[in-house]
């Protein structure tokens, strides 16, 4: 006869022997093996809990698979740290809609006030004595120090300040660099410009749209949710120059033209008063994420794992970043912020000075472009990713069409009209492809590594992102129509070459969350 007595072995009982043997005392009267559980106590004066020696062994990480009584596996179960795997029920993870709702419309006031001030840059420029590389400057400003805002709200979070915090401080700063930027005709100096447009850029927030996206939406549906970041972020770029062509005809029909109000300064004005109206909704709507993971994301430290024989500790090393494999993911981003901007700056530059259009004709041009190609990726999102499998090849066939939507936009030697229609369906081609390719590698990035360093891959990419905006911006002011093509064909090319390379090195870890 045999008695379990752990639900992991099954011990038989061996024969009888002598008494001299010092197995009978385990013995019962029925010959079966008595519960290590009564012998123990026994021993304690009926206190099992005082010692035990099947818990003492496993806690000191003596044997792996041992005997267990269930009071002491109970008591192992609920006293060990947390098995470093993937929480399951975090894969459809998703926030409140109204928070997330609120993270999105920060991201399209961050697109808008980025796009709005393009129509009047030149003019503003002029007008303060500054040449025509200073209006590219003044507009590659905003991303090049929102990659500094990047960095300042990773260390602001990495410092336990809470998200809304973190997010009303953006608010502020953004309110008073729009009032400054307003107020730079009075000033009539020019670096007025530049200043209210780096605290701009400083308070832009770009890192937040992403973080929280990451540490609220399950895997399931992140690559859906990051989609719908770009395509708000596409269409504050579309509506951007909507207000600047409002703004302008406004000002004209009703004869404003004064230092404090006129079609150059309205775009600052507006967008303080947009952000001041986002900082009152914020309050009110916006929850707080509920809890935070036990590890310390901050410095890539995991609780520990139950330890076993000969790997003790082991679990608790912090994770390595895949280095190259998170630069070729990282590229994209930086090739879909120079597009994007070069694009903007470019078309707008392109329809004033060679074409002769006035500011409002070439602020609907460009809301019109930006509107085609945000309301395609949205409808991408929705319709498209539930049938794609993999990030990796979304990415790469993004790259791959963004080479090849850059076609239509090389100088033929048209005629105006039909050159003009070559180039705005190119360039709609051109944005939908990279932004496809922006909300891929977003989403892949925060993929390719543990859940505890995400906060510093989103720090990442949104610095890789706004590096290239800022680039894209000034080089927009100076290319022509017969470098512009061949420089966005030969980065979307280099781009895919480079992710075709390291495709097989893209796979998501596996304790990605």
């Amino acid at each position: 006869m045999s008695k379990t007595i752990t639900s992991r072995l099954t011990v038989p009982v061996p024969s009888l022997r002598s008494w001299s043997d010092p197995l009978p005392f385990l013995l019962g009267r029925d010959g079966g093996l008595r519960s290590l559980h009564e012998e123990e106590s026994k021993a304690t004066g009926g206190n099992p809990q005082e010692k035990d020696p099947v818990f003492l062994l496993q806690k000191q990480g003596g044997l792996g698979e041992i005997p267990q009584t269930q009071s002491s596996k109970n008591r192992a179960e609920s006293q060990s740290p947390p098995v470093d795997e993937p929480d399951e029920p975090t894969v459809g993870l998703m926030p409140p809609w109204t928070s997330l709702g609120l993270i999105l419309y920060m991201t399209f006031l961050a697109g808008a006030g980025l796009v709005i001030v393009i129509p009047t840059a030149d003019d503003y420029a002029e007008r303060l004595q500054a040449g025509r590389a200073f209006s590219g400057l003044m507009i590659g400003l905003v991303p090049l120090f929102a990659t500094i805002g990047v960095v300042l709200n990773y260390w602001q979070l990495k410092k336990k300040w809470s998200l809304k915090s973190v997010i009303y401080i953006n608010c502020f700063g953004a309110v008073c660099g729009n009032v400054l930027y307003a107020l730079a005709g009075l000033t009539r100096w020019k670096w007025t410009l530049l200043m209210a447009r780096a605290l701009i850029g400083l308070c832009n927030g770009l890192v937040i749209g992403p973080l929280y996206i990451s540490r609220n939406v399950g895997l399931l549906r992140r690559s859906e949710v990051m989609f719908y970041l770009s395509a708000v972020s596409t269409l504050g770029c579309a509506v951007g120059p909507c207000f600047a062509w409002a703004l302008a005809v406004f000002v004209k029909e009703l004869r404003i033209e004064n230092l404090l109000l006129d079609s150059d300064t309205a775009p600052g004005w507006l967008m303080a008063a947009l952000y001041f109206a986002f900082m009152q909704l914020f309050v009110l709507l916006f929850q707080e994420p509920e809890t935070e993971r036990d590890t310390d994301e901050s410095e890539g430290k995991r609780v520990p794992t139950m330890p076993s024989s000969g790997l003790r500790g082991l679990s608790a090393l912090p994770e390595r970043l895949p280095v190259c494999a998170l630069i070729t993911c990282l590229w994209p981003l930086s090739v879909a912020g120079f597009v994007n901007t070069s694009c903007q700056v470019f078309i707008v530059t392109l329809a004033q000075r060679s074409l002769g259009w006035s500011i409002s004709a070439s602020a609907l041009l460009l809301a019109g472009l930006m509107a085609t190609a945000g309301v395609i990726n949205l409808l991408t999102g929705r319709l498209l990713l539930p049938h794609m499998k993999s990030d990796r090849a979304g990415l790469l066939a993004s790259c791959l069409c963004g080479a090849l939507g850059s076609l239509p936009v090389f100088d033929f030697g048209l005629t105006e009209g039909a050159q003009l229609v070559c180039l705005s369906v190119g360039l709609v081609l051109l944005l939908t492809a990279v932004n496809m390719a922006r909300a891929f590698s977003m989403s892949l990035a925060t993929k390719l590594v543990p859940g505890e360093l995400k906060p510093l891959v989103n720090m990442q990419s949104m610095g890789f992102g706004a590096m290239g905006g800022g680039a894209g911006a000034i080089f927009g002011a100076l290319f022509t129509p017969a470098t512009f093509a061949p420089v966005q064909m030969g980065l979307c090319l280099m781009a895919a070459l480079a992710f075709a390379t390291c495709f097989a090195h893209m796979k998501p870890h596996r304790k990605a969350t």
